[in-house]
């Protein structure tokens, strides 16, 4: 190849479910009244405590039944607190810029860096200086699209051959200094010498 590599539709109208706690509630107190009506008998204490008990189960059922009755608001919250949680994770602590070195010889070929191929004919550039190193960055400027060459080569003797793949995704912006999100379609252009070119 010539190039060495260094690097159901309707719903009927029912009135809204209860919560699992308010239907739970009317249970345990019937459970639990009808056990100490059974097994209780007598004595003014084991009243008091039995009523007791009874008052304690239905304030934390109503409890209960209260929180599972209103998610709205907490919930949203949580979620988006979850969601931005998320989000800020998947966002690289890097700069996403894509570069790679290579080097070309006589026989050309072709070198992808990131989403962007360039192709290079066989003896672009005189047989005296080839083979030849470059290093090839991809990254943002302004939201335009950027690569850059290094060296600056001049006096090609045949053009090389700029490929641009379609790309969505983060892409570090010099200008803003930060990865911002870019959108690219697919373009292609030729160059006659190697230095800085822009797209979209």
């Amino acid at each position: 190849m010539g190039l060495q590599d260094e690097t159901s539709q309707d719903r009927q109208a029912a009135e809204p479910k209860q919560p699992f706690c308010l239907k739970m509630e009317g249970r345990i107190v019937t459970m639990t009244t009808k056990f100490f009506r059974t097994n209780v008998k007598g004595g003014f204490f084991m009243k008091k405590l039995v009523s007791a008990l009874l008052l304690s189960l239905m304030i934390a059922a109503s409890s209960l039944s209260a929180f599972a009755a209103s998610p709205a608001a907490g919930t949203e919250k949580t979620a988006d607190i979850r969601a931005h949680a998320s989000f800020a994770r998947i966002l690289p602590a890097t700069a996403v810029v894509y570069e790679k070195t290579f080097t070309v010889t006589a026989r050309g070929g072709d070198v992808k860096v990131g989403f962007v191929t360039i192709s290079f004919p066989r003896n672009f550039l005189p047989a005296s200086e080839l083979p030849r190193t470059f290093k090839a960055k991809v990254f943002a400027s302004n939201g335009h699209g950027v690569i850059e060459f290094l060296p600056d080569t001049t006096g090609f003797l045949a053009p090389v051959t700029i490929k641009v793949h379609a790309y969505k995704g983060l892409l570090y912006d010099e200008v803003t200094t930060r990865n911002t999100w870019v959108s690219y379609r697919p373009e292609s252009f030729k160059v006659t010498h190697f230095s800085r070119y822009c797209w979209q």
